[in-house]
């Protein structure tokens, strides 16, 4: 399946650890607006700490919105030492983003 999402790489200066933080306060933030309900049925992400990368499915407004905070949380903590932009994800990334966030 292929499925549109926000790639966040980041640079080696960020901790990955501090990026699952960041996501996982951000899956609060969120969840507080859309509720628990909807993060479950579309809160699709997934945090590939070898890749330094993380991806957010932007095919809802939850994801859209997840993908606002958290680059509103690492802007603020690393300093923007990190790239965002619209892939299409296939394959095993695309399954990955069926998962309820999974961080690898």
């Amino acid at each position: 399946m292929i499925r549109t999402a926000y790639r966040f790489s980041f640079e080696p200066e960020v901790s990955m650890d501090e990026v699952e933080n960041a996501l996982a306060l951000s899956t609060i933030a969120v969840e507080s607006i859309h509720g628990e309900q909807a993060m479950m049925i579309d809160g699709k992400f997934t945090v590939l700490k070898r890749a330094r990368t993380c991806l957010i499915d932007a095919e809802t407004q939850l994801g859209c919105d997840l993908a606002r905070v958290l680059a509103g949380f690492m802007s603020n903590s690393s300093g923007g030492c990190f790239r965002t932009e619209m892939v299409e994800c296939k394959g095993q990334l695309g399954d990955m983003l069926d998962l309820y966030g999974a961080f690898v």
